[in-house]
C-alpha cells in the first residue's frame, strides 16, 4: 500500500514580514491563513488522517494577534497531528551566523514544545525556503543558496543536520539534486527522477525527501504514480497559498477528492513523518 505524507509549511503571519518580499504584506492574508488551517484540519477529520505541520516558532511565542497563533498550534496537536519546526522566524539559513543558526533551531523547538505542553516532543525540521539545497557529501551544490559551506554553516544540508542532531531533532525534510542529476536533467523536468528520491538515514537521523509541492497536476500525477508502485510520497503544501490564488484551494480540493477515493479502495494510507519513520518518541 502506498504511503502519503502531507507536510504543511505553516509560515504563520510573521513570515509575511520576514520573507524575501515583505512588501507583499497583506493583513487580511494573515487572517485567511488561520482559516485555511481550519479547513485543512477538517479534511483530515473527514479522511480520518493525520498530517505533519511544520510551524514557524515565532507563532508559538506570546505576542499579539495575528502573530500569536498558539491556539492554532494547540488545536493541531490536540487533533493528533505531528508538529515540527519550520525555524524561528523563517530565516534564510545560509545567511545566518553559527550562533543564529543554533538559536533558530534551538528556540523554535523549545517554544513549540512549551506551547503544546504535556511533554510534547518535536522531532522534525523543515528548511525555510527549502534552503540550503547544497549537500556536499552527497555531491549536491546549488548556487541559489548564495553562501558557501563551511564559511556558512547553514549553507549545507549536512551542516544544518549537525546542529539539528545536537538539539535532539530526528528528521529534516530536504530538497536537493546531485550534480550528476543536473547533468542529465538540467531543468529538473524528469519527474520520475524526483519521485524516486529516497529516505536517507544516518546514525539515527533521517533525511526526508520532498517529492512534490502544492497540488497542481504534477502532484495529482505523483499521487497516481505512488499508488501504482506502492511507494511513499511526501507532498509539501502551504496553508497561506490558498489566499494567494483561488486555483490553489481548488487544486487542493481536487487532490483531496482523489486521495479519499484511494483511501476508500485501501490503496493508500496517510501518515505523519514520524509515524512513517517509526520514531517511538514523538508527540504526546
Amino acid at each position: 500500500m502506498a504511503k502519503l505524507m502531507l507536510v504543511w509549511d505553516y509560515d504563520t503571519p510573521i513570515a509575511r514580514i520576514t520573507a524575501t518580499k515583505p512588501y507583499n504584506y497583506v493583513f487580511e492574508a494573515c487572517l485567511e491563513e488561520e482559516a485555511s488551517v481550519d479547513f485543512i484540519l477538517q479534511t483530515a477529520r473527514d479522511l480520518g488522517a493525520k498530517y505533519t505541520f511544520a510551524v514557524v516558532g515565532f507563532g508559538a511565542e506570546k505576542s499579539v494577534a495575528p502573530f500569536d497563533v498558539r491556539h492554532v498550534i494547540q488545536k493541531i496537536a490536540i487533533a493528533g497531528h505531528e508538529v515540527a519546526s519550520h525555524s524561528w522566524k523563517h530565516e534564510w539559513l545560509p545567511f545566518l551566523t553559527p550562533y543564529q543558526l543554533e538559536k533558530t533551531i534551538e528556540r523554535s523547538k523549545f517554544i513549540l514544545e512549551d506551547c503544546i505542553g504535556d511533554n510534547y516532543k518535536v522531532n522534525g525540521f523543515v528548511l525555510p525556503h527549502d534552503r540550503p539545497m547544497s549537500w556536499y557529501s552527497r555531491g549536491a551544490f546549488s548556487s541559489g543558496d548564495r553562501a558557501l559551506y563551511p564559511l556558512a554553516k547553514g549553507a549545507s544540508i549536512g551542516g544544518v543536520a549537525n546542529v539539528l542532531q545536537k538539539h535532539n531533532y530526528r528528521w529534516v525534510r530536504v530538497n536537493y539534486r546531485p550534480l550528476w542529476q543536473k547533468l542529465v536533467d538540467w531543468k529538473g523536468e524528469n519527474r520520475a527522477m524526483r519521485l524516486n528520491r529516497k529516505f536517507v538515514s544516518a546514525s539515527g537521523f533521517h533525511f526526508v525527501p520532498e517529492h512534490t509541492m502544492e497540488f497542481g497536476q504534477p502532484t495529482l500525477d505523483a499521487l497516481q504514480w505512488a499508488v501504482r508502485h506502492d511507494k511513499p510520497l511526501v507532498v509539501a503544501g502551504h496553508p497561506g497559498a490558498f489566499s494567494f490564488r483561488k486555483e490553489n484551494l481548488d487544486n487542493f480540493k481536487r487532490f483531496i477528492e482523489l486521495v479519499a477515493n484511494h483511501v476508500d479502495k485501501k490503496e493508500i494510507e496517510l501518515t505523519t513523518i514520524s509515524d512513517y519513520l517509526n520514531l517511538q518518541e514523538h508527540g504526546r
